[in-house]
């Protein structure tokens, strides 16, 4: 039983430095429409049993940040809710207004991944982005202007059936 016992405290040494990044460019679109580009930094450290997502960012000589539990979509709403009290938004797949991770992508890790949605139809595979990358489509919204989307497009599908 000690082997055992040894072997998973090792484990659990060898996770506990473990840390993953990723760093990208983002628009941020401020009070009268200034847009101005900053960057956003997301991080996973696992301290043993746990891991914990960290969302900083950087723009305009300003840094804002957000953590969360168990996913990045949260830590980054998190740091959003920040942004929002300077009057700016986000402009990343992250924080569009049509933007949403399922249940399963919540529940299977990170949470990096979530689905483009439309009013009125399911979420498919090729409906999937990087919350963190940016393209046309686009939209951006507050934290919460995206989960009444979000309820919304939930509410579409049950009258569409």
């Amino acid at each position: 039983m000690q082997g055992l016992e040894r072997a998973f405290g090792d484990l659990i040494s060898a996770r506990s430095q473990m840390t993953e990044r990723l760093q990208r460019e983002v628009g941020i679109l401020c009070k009268e429409g200034v847009r101005l580009t900053g960057t956003i930094l997301a991080e996973e450290i696992e301290d043993g049993l746990r891991s914990r997502c960290f969302v900083q960012i950087e723009y305009d000589r300003k840094i804002v940040r957000g953590e969360s539990d168990s996913e990045f979509f949260d830590a980054l709403c998190n740091a959003r809710l920040f942004l929002e009290r300077e009057g700016a938004v986000l402009c990343c797949n992250g924080a569009s207004e049509d933007v949403y991770p399922s249940g399963m992508q919540l529940s299977m890790g990170p949470a990096i991944l979530a689905y483009r949605t439309t009013l009125g139809q399911r979420a498919l595979l090729k409906d999937i982005v990087n919350i963190f990358d940016s393209d046309e489509a686009n939209r951006p919204a507050t934290v919460d202007q995206q989960a009444q989307f979000h309820r919304r497009w939930l509410g579409s599908l049950r009258q569409s059936k």
